[in-house]
């Protein structure tokens, strides 16, 4: 349990990471699919998620590399 070993207890969340994350990947110019499935979310609709089945692999590891 971060919180505790690390001592950010009541300074820092989970929810805090991955929002840092996704906006500073975004600000560097790493594409808002990309982000999303590094964050394990679904696209935004139906009609996306039937068409648009693709795991940006490649990206995705460029992404992590970055991070």
């Amino acid at each position: 349990m971060y919180r505790v070993t690390l001592e950010l207890e009541g300074k820092h969340s989970p929810y805090g990471w991955r929002s840092s994350f996704s906006t500073l990947a975004r600000d560097n110019g790493i594409a808002r699919d990309v982000v999303e499935l590094a964050l394990d979310h679904a696209h935004d609709n139906e009609v996306a998620r039937a068409y648009d089945r693709g795991e940006r692999f490649d990206d995705r590891i460029k992404l992590f590399n970055w991070w």
